[in-house]
């Protein structure tokens, strides 16, 4: 039965493709949102959702949230084609398109870490 199923996919153009996947990757990074520049803490979050590529903005870790800023870790998944570099995306893309891109935020660029999610 299944080569009678494969011989008439052949025969109608249905052959089974090569799977398409992306990679997904997951940079960490401190991050501090200005209250008094700027959106708030979530408007800000929707902002790097926004970027091209990214799929989730999460808080790891909340270091201080004071009357002038909010201060955390943050974790930023996105995905790239197969073959693409991560630091390449990250330095080019993700961090430009954060700070400066994003009013309000800062970025402690030497914080950024990154690796495949598996």
């Amino acid at each position: 039965m299944k080569l009678l199923v494969e011989k008439w996919r052949k025969f109608i153009g249905e052959e089974e493709e090569e799977s398409r996947f992306q990679n997904e990757w997951e940079a960490e990074m401190k991050m501090t949102i200005s209250k008094t520049v700027g959106g708030d803490k979530t408007e800000t979050l929707r902002f790097v959702r926004a970027i091209p590529e990214v799929t989730q903005v999460s808080k790891e870790v909340e270091y201080s949230d004071t009357d002038a800023a909010y201060k955390g870790l943050f974790k930023i998944k996105f995905v790239l084609e197969p073959g693409e570099d991560p630091r390449k995306y990250i330095r080019h893309t993700l961090l430009p398109a954060i700070d400066p891109g994003i009013d309000g935020v800062s970025l402690d660029a030497s914080s950024v870490t990154y690796n495949e999610v598996e």
